[in-house]
């Protein structure tokens, strides 16, 4: 109920900033050899979104960046063993920005997003051997892991 109430107020907060300060993007659909310039449109519409993110307060964040103002880890490495219960993964760590404080295998957060390079995929994806960046959270768990070399 919580969450439905925020959300009514961040779209009304966003019609009162569009019609009020006159935020609105320039939305003219220009001719590129018989096609559509869909590429301004989308950057205008992010641009607007960022100013009305800012002017409330909510900063952008980046899920695939580790976050050191929450206190989590970026760890990069190549998988050595890979566990199915509980979901872990053992390193042979090749960079990692606080070592002693992170217990190698690294337990795999329940809702962790799992990529290979952009493509979003499912943790039986991971293979022996792949290179990853692990994002850690504070429980010392991995909330994101995306695979470099596939």
């Amino acid at each position: 109920m919580k969450k439905l109430i925020g959300i009514i107020l961040l779209i009304g907060l966003l019609l009162f900033t569009v019609k009020f300060f006159g935020l609105l993007p320039n939305l003219e659909l220009v001719s590129e050899n018989n096609g559509l310039n869909q590429v301004a449109i989308k950057s205008d519409i992010n641009q607007l979104i960022l100013k009305v993110k800012r002017m409330v307060g909510i900063e952008a964040f980046d899920e695939n960046m580790a976050r050191s103002d929450v206190g989590e880890t970026h760890l990069e490495g190549e998988i050595k063993k890979i566990y199915s219960t509980p979901r872990a993964v053992k390193l042979r760590l090749h960079m990692d920005d606080n070592h002693s404080q992170i217990e190698n295998p690294i337990k795999i957060a329940p809702n962790a997003i799992f990529k290979i390079k952009e493509e979003e995929v499912t943790f039986r994806s991971l293979k022996i051997g792949d290179i990853v960046g692990i994002i850690v959270n504070t429980k010392g768990k991995a909330r994101a892991i995306t695979v470099y070399n596939r």
